[in-house]
Parts: structure tokens; C-alpha cells; sequence
């Protein structure tokens, strides 16, 4: 495996043990089962040097590995995460306190275009064979068309509460601000949510209480982000790939705010 300014160009089968792994660039976490190791390598582009895959697809392909009864870490599975700019930043935390860490990503590219930008917020686990998001949260989303002059933007900010316990939960904040300039019209809104963790969903949402939500809105900005998250639940994720997203309507719902 070559290295290029310490990141990976090349992705191999396996490492013969844990001391192999460490040495090429691969990081020890525990994604699958609080008492088996797997090792990460992030394929990526950092700062134009990146793997032909990460660059085709424009994302982040998470290579996990298994360790065995001896000691040697398998290449088992693949987890992509969407990143045409380079800029979504990943984390691994163990929210719940049982040594199982979650995938949170940052900055997680949504739409984009000619005056249009969106981050997002990501928390992915293992959960039934596979890696699923539990959260998928609009952090930032920001319109500006010279042409209609109509300028909006919404921006959440968040924080965990009771990490590490079983009565997690995450608090978002939210401010939305809209200016129409030829109206002369400007509408500012702000609210707050917190989402428990749903053991039962393995997830921070559940449909029940998102449904008693979508007859009982304050905005139609929080009108979408409740849909949004309806279509989570409905949907099969297995990767954060745009074609996922899309699905789910979180790139696209903001146009119909007003």
C-alpha cells in the first residue's frame, strides 16, 4: 500500500495484526460490537491526492475491517458518504456509554449549485447487519438568487444531552431567516427540539411522535424538516450517497418553504 503525504492511495485486503494496521494508516474503533476491534481507513481526497473511487465518486468510502481469533483484521465492509467538496468531517463517539461508537459526520454536503448551499448532520450506526443513519439533520441551508431577490437561510445548531447513558438525547436550535427584497418583506423565526434516542427504532426519531408533529407545526420550515425525517423512517439507507438523499427529500424540500 503507497502513501501519498500520509493518505492512503491504495486499499488492501487485510493487515496481519494490529501493529500492521496501525502502521498504515488504518485507526482502531469499535463500530460493530463493543468487545471486537475493527480498524478504519477513510479513503478520501485530501488537498487533490485521493483514490480513483473517492474521486469518481466524488465521497468518502469508509473501509472497515474485522479483527479474527488471531489477531488479523478482514476488509468486511464499505460505508460511502457523500463529499463532492472535500469539506464533511467524521468523528467516532460512543453516545450511548457501551463502548459501541457511532459514525458522526459534519458538513455532510447536500445541495449545491449556483446560489444554493446545505450542510448536514450525520449520526450513522451498526445496526442489523448493517450501518444506518440514526439522525440526518440540516445544519445549514442557505439560497440566495439575485434574480428573484429572495434570500433564505437556515442554520441549527446542536448539542448532546445525557451522553453516554441510555437517556440520550440531542437538542437542535434553529434560526430561519427570509428577505425578499423587492416586497421589502423580511421574516425571522427561531425555535428549539429535542430528540430522544429511540432504542427500539435505533434511532433519534420516531414516527409516531414525528406524525403527531406534522399536524401540530408552528412554520412551514419545520413543516419540511418533519416530512424529512418521516421519509428517513420509511426509507432503506445503507450509505449517504446524493442518489439516498435525494430519496429522502432533504435536498430538496426547501425550495416550497414559501
Amino acid at each position: 500500500m503507497k502513501l501519498v503525504k500520509n493518505h492512503v492511495v491504495g486499499i488492501p485486503i487485510s493487515f496481519k495484526d494490529e501493529s500492521e494496521a496501525l502502521s498504515k494508516n488504518c485507526k482502531i474503533h469499535r463500530l460493530k460490537d463493543k468487545d471486537k476491534k475493527n480498524c478504519v481507513i477513510e479513503e478520501r481526497e485530501y488537498g487533490g491526492v485521493y483514490t480513483k473511487r473517492a474521486f469518481y465518486q466524488r465521497s468518502i468510502i469508509l473501509n472497515i475491517y474485522e479483527q479474527n481469533s488471531a489477531g488479523e483484521f478482514y476488509k468486511d465492509t464499505e460505508f460511502t458518504i457523500l463529499s463532492p467538496y472535500g469539506r464533511a468531517k467524521i468523528r467516532y463517539e460512543d453516545l450511548l456509554g457501551d463502548g459501541k461508537e457511532f459514525i458522526i459526520v459534519e458538513n455532510l454536503e447536500g445541495a449545491t449549485g449556483s446560489g444554493v448551499s446545505q450542510d448536514i448532520l450525520a449520526i450513522v450506526g451498526w445496526h442489523r447487519n448493517k450501518f444506518a443513519p440514526v439522525l440526518l439533520e440540516t445544519t445549514r441551508y442557505m439560497e440566495a438568487f439575485s434574480t428573484s431577490h429572495r434570500q433564505q437561510e437556515l442554520r441549527a445548531s446542536y448539542n448532546f444531552l445525557n451522553k453516554g447513558t441510555n437517556n440520550l438525547s440531542i437538542r437542535l436550535e434553529y434560526e430561519f431567516l427570509a428577505i425578499f427584497s423587492k416586497l421589502n418583506i423580511t421574516k425571522q423565526l427561531s425555535w428549539n427540539e429535542e430528540l430522544a434516542w429511540n432504542e427500539e427504532n435505533f434511532s433519534f426519531y420516531s414516527k409516531e411522535l414525528e406524525k403527531v408533529k406534522l399536524n401540530n407545526f408552528i412554520n412551514n420550515v419545520e413543516k419540511s424538516i418533519i416530512q424529512v425525517r418521516l421519509n428517513i423512517l420509511d426509507l432503506d439507507i445503507n450509505n449517504l450517497s446524493f442518489e439516498l438523499l435525494d430519496k429522502t427529500k432533504i435536498v430538496s424540500l426547501y425550495t416550497k418553504w414559501f
